[in-house]
């Protein structure tokens, strides 16, 4: 565990955030709050966290097509490589839930004015902004509101 932490807190503190660095590419929308930009160690782990979702969309990807052969061979059979690749996607899984509990941790801590108390969902738009995103009013209306609405 210890070299993994290592390794990991590493490739963090080499991640390039130059101006060819991919941070978001989304637009700050509508309604949305800018709380604040990341600070370089906070764009370090960023990019490592995107390099760890693209990743593991690339062995999803990828498992699948061997589960789609292996669902079509007479008797379900999935080879030692294809269980090779399952544990490392396994052990990706395990390193990006890891990044992205740092990633989230780091964000809050980052700005803990602004998002330390909010039932607001957190975002990254372009130019390494924090946003604000404000939750939709989910609530459900009474039965007698609907009455209402029906009856007009």
């Amino acid at each position: 565990m210890q070299q993994f932490l290592k390794d990991l807190f590493e490739e963090i503190e080499d991640a390039d955030i130059g101006p060819e660095a991919q941070g978001s590419a989304e637009e700050v929308r509508e309604r949305e709050i800018v709380v604040g930009v990341m600070p370089d160690n906070l764009k370090r782990i960023y990019v490592v966290f995107r390099q760890s979702c693209e990743n593991s969309n690339a062995f999803i990807q990828e498992w699948q097509v061997r589960l789609e052969r292996a669902f079509n061979t007479p008797r379900f059979l999935i080879s030692a490589d294809d269980w090779k690749l399952m544990q490392e996607y396994v052990e990706q899984k395990n390193r990006h839930e890891i990044l992205e509990k740092i990633f989230w941790a780091a964000v809050k801590e980052a700005f803990p004015n602004d998002l330390l108390v909010t039932d607001d969902i957190i975002g990254i738009r372009e130019d390494w902004k924090v946003v604000l995103c404000p939750m939709p009013d989910l609530t459900m209306p009474s039965l007698g509101e609907i009455l209402r609405m029906i009856r007009g």
